[in-house]
């Protein structure tokens, strides 16, 4: 029987609230679904190199197991230069498919293996220490490449919160935590929701400059602010002096200390492991570098990592020898330099296979 009262107002804005509310919770729960299956399959990582950026732990586990199914694979850990940010910042076309990363896994292509690189921009050992232990909690790759810079023994990353740059990892430190922080909700979103995963994913698809940066550029494409690249230089080398501080490495530090425990979980489980100190670009910094001191502490680095190393020929300090038309500045290299790197890198790793039982092929 039709009701003798007509449906007023409120009632219908109720109604429609209802179902709007439903149709978007029922888009987010496809939309979360789709993100979980996506994930599983590896399409995001099929398509785009996200290194550079690191989401999370749980996002990093999914490129982890994403990489143990498509057969034999490497691991490679290192900071800025495997990525594609400073080639973005200098303007070189095809910036993100002339990366150091991208140009290892063309090299593992040809012979059938896959590299996957969980480099980060301003990542520091105690940072790779988290991440190795992780990828001990996923499937275990052939073979480790570990790529070390000076930033991560200045002295400003060496104690506190500064030694952390990826707070999701904190948990997986063996060492001491002091002075980290624990993981806040933006860190239990990204462990429990795909969704979130994903949009942060890619997000960093898109190279978006500061707002200063945005503004000069578009100045100068009207020809009225061209830039001052002698200033932009100088700002550079006085951020990165730090870097050099010719003050002796301390075996005793958190960076040392970190990478004794890296190279030791990496020694326990049987994995080849090749450690490289990257390119530098002495003339960058001219006089303002102690080039004796900071060869000095590159020796000192080697024997500490010699002696923990199955063969001490698996540690390279490439530093050296290096054409500085190769650089973008004082470490990172143009894509011409990304491909000798990487061919240099590929054509040193261990020819051996993981072992579970802790030994090498």
């Amino acid at each position: 029987m039709k009701s003798p009262f007509p449906r007023g107002p409120a009632s219908g804005s109720a109604a429609f609230v209802k179902g709007f509310s439903a149709a978007f919770l029922g888009l987010l729960l496809l939309a979360e679904l789709f993100c979980r299956w996506g994930s599983a399959q590896g399409i995001w990582y099929r398509h785009w190199d996200f290194t550079g950026n690191l989401v999370g732990a749980a996002e990093a586990g999914e490129r982890l197991d994403w990489a143990s199914r498509r057969g034999p694979w490497v691991l490679a850990l290192g900071d800025s230069v495997l990525g594609p940010t400073s080639l973005l910042e200098n303007r070189r076309p095809n910036a993100k498919s002339s990366t150091l990363a991208r140009e290892l896994d063309e090299a593992a292509g040809a012979s059938g293996q896959t590299v996957l690189s969980l480099g980060a921009d301003g990542i520091l050992i105690p940072d790779l220490e988290g991440l190795v232990a992780l990828a001990g909690r996923h499937s275990a790759p052939q073979q480790v490449l570990l790529i070390l810079n000076a930033r991560m023994f200045a002295p400003q990353y060496r104690s506190g919160t500064q030694a952390l740059s990826r707070e999701f990892l904190q948990p997986y430190l063996a060492g001491d935590r002091n002075g980290l922080s624990l993981p806040g909700w933006g860190d239990s979103a990204e462990r429990h929701w795909a969704l979130f995963r994903v949009a942060q994913l890619f997000k960093t698809l898109w190279y978006v400059p500061t707002q200063k940066a945005a503004i000069q550029r578009w100045l100068e494409s009207l020809g009225l602010g061209p830039a001052d690249e002698d200033l932009r230089l100088e700002l550079l080398k006085r951020q990165i002096a730090p870097f050099y501080d010719p003050a002796p490495w301390d075996e005793l530090s958190p960076p040392f200390q970190a990478l004794d425990r890296l190279l030791e979980d990496v020694r326990g489980r049987g994995l080849p492991v090749l450690v490289a100190f990257s390119p530098q670009n002495a003339s960058f910094l001219g006089s303002d570098l102690d080039q004796a001191a900071f060869r000095r502490n590159r020796e000192r680095l080697g024997g500490f990592i010699r002696a923990r190393l199955a063969d001490p020929k698996d540690y390279l300090d490439l530093a050296e020898g290096w054409d500085p038309s190769l650089f973008l500045d004082h470490c990172h290299l143009t894509p011409e330099g990304n491909r000798k790197l990487a061919s240099r890198l590929w054509a040193a790793l261990p020819q051996r296979t993981a072992d579970p039982g802790g030994h090498h092929e």
